[in-house]
């Protein structure tokens, strides 16, 4: 099967369509004022991290491969920039060609179409969290249901400055390249731009996130402990909003 796309060059990048349907050894970013942390995973996870502060930093390949947990994949998750497509053509084995359009109405309308291109540069392990500022603190009283994908167990981090303070001790001593930063979000049916770790699309708002990206090579994932933050934080069940500690 061969596909056109415009006169976009198709060397080194994925076409992605649908039709119809910094500190010493890092840098910390955060240009606003952090209320909370929120965390959210399996209990054992979470227990983890409440009582001993092991954190899983994952690679960032691992966000981008399908799987079921829709709010936690992002295609774009790695990608240097997003072109977007207003046309193509396919033309399958058989002879037939298929015309998709943006805005031509004798073509098949295509809703959605862009080109990622990828890197080395993006690469790493990621840690996310969920940042509570003062801008979104009402989104905040009631959990949103899209967050019970992530897990059943809820760490709440009432002291942020002290989380992030042990978090890149740890980091500084054991030597990595970070960068710490709230995401920031762009609709990813219109924009043509660069990405960086820091970009997600916008139908993943909701989750505020902050990330702690660490500069690596690794290929599977990253963990550390910061000792126990059982004294900036609490463990909740988030089915049954019962604190378990």
């Amino acid at each position: 099967m061969e596909l056109r796309v415009g006169n976009a060059s198709m060397c080194g990048v994925i076409v992605y369509f649908w039709f119809m349907y910094k500190q010493v050894g890092g840098i910390l970013s955060m240009e606003k004022t952090v209320l909370r942390i929120l965390k959210i995973g399996h209990l054992e996870h979470m227990k983890s991290f409440f009582e001993n502060g092991e954190m899983c930093f994952n690679t960032v390949e691992c966000f981008n491969r399908w799987d079921r947990n829709k709010e936690r994949f992002d295609i774009t998750e790695g990608a240097d920039d997003i072109n977007q497509i207003d046309w193509l053509q396919i033309e399958t084995d058989n002879g037939n060609t298929f015309e998709f359009s943006k805005t031509d109405k004798n073509s098949i309308k295509l809703k959605s179409s862009f080109l990622l291109s990828y890197s080395d540069e993006n690469k790493g392990n990621i840690f996310s969290c969920v940042g509570i500022i003062r801008e979104n603190l009402n989104d905040f009283r009631k959990l949103n249901p899209k967050f019970l994908q992530f897990g059943d167990t809820l760490v709440f981090i009432t002291n942020p400055c002290a989380f992030f303070d042990r978090v890149t001790k740890k980091l500084n001593k054991e030597g990595y390249e970070y960068e710490i930063g709230y995401v920031t979000y762009f609709n990813a049916d219109k924009v043509n731009r660069k990405l960086n770790v820091f970009s997600k699309p916008n139908h993943l708002q909701y989750q505020s996130e902050i990330r702690i990206w660490v500069k690596t090579k690794l290929k599977d994932k990253l963990i550390i402990k910061i000792g126990s933050i059982k004294d900036i934080s609490k463990i909740f069940c988030i089915k049954s909003s019962k604190s378990k500690k």
